[in-house]
């Protein structure tokens, strides 16, 4: 009952835990900077992205044909669907069960996971964000990279809020890493996350 909501993420993606203060916990988070760029549409050549010319968006016109015929007061757009950079995403706890009946629909279909997660997600705002006129959704515009991105700078991993992806077998990166967690730690007045991976073999294995 405690937690606010459930922030996904890749496990080579990073995030900085204290660089998210700004933004509204009961919103949605949502990836729309990079590859493939968030957008919703109605025929395949409005956009140009591998995934559609493998078809992936039929399964998703299949799944909201179905939370449509719900008739549970989803706004759907018919004929339409979504794809988007899917990596790094918030859910707050007040969408928890919408989510939860959303994500089972689509995963009956099999729709791909950067057709699925932003479909859902317009699908959610568009219910919600009408009743006071403020979006369910915050745009997270300011993360590094795309699906596909690799080679980071150490300035990218130690400076933006969140990222993908993280070569966790660069030392240098993973020491520039850990060093900002370090520090985030002794400022909070909490254990360093390095020395809690020090304390076990287990620890460390997990983290090497």
């Amino acid at each position: 009952p405690l937690i606010d909501g459930l922030l996904y993420f890749h496990f080579d993606a990073w995030i900085d835990p204290l660089a998210w203060g700004d933004l509204d916990r009961n919103n949605i988070w949502f990836l729309n900077s990079s590859d493939p760029v968030y957008g919703c549409m109605n025929n395949t050549k409005a956009r140009k992205w591998w995934g559609l010319d493998k078809q992936f968006h039929l399964p998703a016109l299949n799944a909201t044909r179905i939370v449509d015929e719900l008739d549970a007061g989803y706004e759907v757009q018919e004929g339409y669907w979504c794809i988007g950079w899917s990596d790094i995403y918030y859910i707050p706890r007040r969408f928890f069960v919408d989510y939860i009946l959303l994500a089972d629909i689509f995963y009956e279909y099999e729709v791909f996971h950067e057709v699925a997660i932003p479909t859902m997600v317009r699908i959610i705002n568009d219910t919600y964000s009408h009743s006071d006129g403020e979006p369910a959704v915050h745009d997270i515009r300011d993360c590094w990279g795309s699906c596909c991105s690799t080679k980071p700078s150490i300035e990218n991993v130690t400076m933006k809020r969140c990222g993908h992806k993280l070569d966790y077998l660069s030392e240098p990166l993973r020491t520039a890493f850990f060093d900002k967690l370090d520090g985030q730690a002794q400022m909070l007045g909490l254990p360093a996350p390095r020395d809690e991976r020090r304390s076990s073999n287990a620890s460390r294995t997990s983290w090497g």
